[in-house]
């Protein structure tokens, strides 16, 4: 064999390496390619918003109504009727009057300390899980009006075990809206509420 064909299988070999080894790299490169974007795909689906679960509404909480015991921590309440009120009496002499323009809706309740120990019902300086009580008419909320020194007033209520009481709990609203039936009594905590329908239960003093 002489030089020159040596020489020609030798280049021969070194070209056809050579070619070889640029072919491989673009091939792996393209596999890459393919499995990032395999990648990026099955993550685009995965986070796509229209898989969350959908939320769900609470059902709306049915009004209690007149006659009704609810158990609400330890009290057990019952609203029996409700009037609109000029004035409550104090004594021969003095009366609790609302502001000019105003009357008072007063809500009679009942209530039992169903404890272990004494208890304060809607005390006058609430706090915690205390009960609280509001009057309800639309997107107006009324709290309650404190009457000290009227007798059937159930503010600062202390009761031991398995007593009841029987009293009051009045609101101040103007003259023009002073019509139970447009009213719902909420007593609340910090937890929790229950509504009281005032409706068709009216007594005019």
């Amino acid at each position: 064999m002489t030089k020159r064909k040596i020489i020609a299988i030798i280049a021969a070999i070194l070209i056809t390496s050579a070619l070889s080894g640029c072919i491989f790299p673009v091939v792996r490169s393209n596999r890459n390619n393919e499995q990032t974007s395999s990648t990026t795909n099955s993550t685009l689906f995965e986070e796509s918003p229209s898989d969350s679960p959908e939320e769900t509404e609470a059902p709306e909480q049915k009004a209690i109504n007149f006659g009704e015991t609810v158990t609400f921590n330890e009290w057990e309440i019952t609203v029996n009727s409700v009037e609109v009120k000029e004035s409550f009496p104090i004594s021969k002499y003095t009366e609790y009057k609302p502001d000019e323009g105003n009357m008072y809706i007063s809500v009679s309740v009942t209530i039992k300390n169903t404890d272990t120990n004494s208890a304060i019902f809607l005390p006058t300086y609430s706090f915690g899980n205390d009960i609280r009580a509001k009057l309800v008419y639309g997107d107006y909320e009324f709290s309650s009006s404190v009457l000290l020194s009227y007798s059937d007033d159930l503010h600062s209520t202390h009761l031991n075990p398995l007593s009841s009481k029987s009293g009051v709990i009045a609101f101040s609203v103007t003259k023009e809206i002073a019509d139970p039936n447009n009213f719902n009594l909420v007593l609340f905590d910090s937890t929790k509420s229950y509504t009281f329908s005032l409706k068709n239960e009216i007594q005019s003093a």
